[in-house]
């Protein structure tokens, strides 16, 4: 069975697919760490710290430039005492779509 399509369509990537993000060191031993980003496009990024229980710990907004093989790597220095346990690392971008990674401390 074959269809034709008459109309024009566009699909957009959701820019959370062309970002990819490793945060190190995990465990996290201190109260810093990093993430290192690598992207296709230039991108505006919130990032979010949050524990456990669902308390937001820290935030900061990144802007990073596509990246040409080397990824950029970005310090993480909270201005808190980071709590024991599961952190979730959530990124949010400018189009909405969101990427989270837990870590532990």
């Amino acid at each position: 069975m074959f269809f034709e399509v008459t109309e024009k369509s566009t699909y957009t990537r959701p820019i959370k697919e062309m970002v990819s993000q490793v945060i190190f060191a995990v465990p996290i031993v201190n109260n810093d760490f990093k993430i290192n980003i690598e992207t296709q496009i230039d991108a505006s990024i919130d990032y979010e710290l949050w524990d456990n229980n669902g308390n937001k710990l820290w935030s900061q907004k990144f802007e990073v430039s596509k990246t040409t093989g080397e990824p950029i790597t970005i310090p993480v220095n909270p201005d808190i005492t980071l709590p024991s346990g599961v952190l979730i690392n959530k990124f949010i971008y400018s189009d909405g779509s969101v990427s989270i990674i837990n870590t532990v401390k």
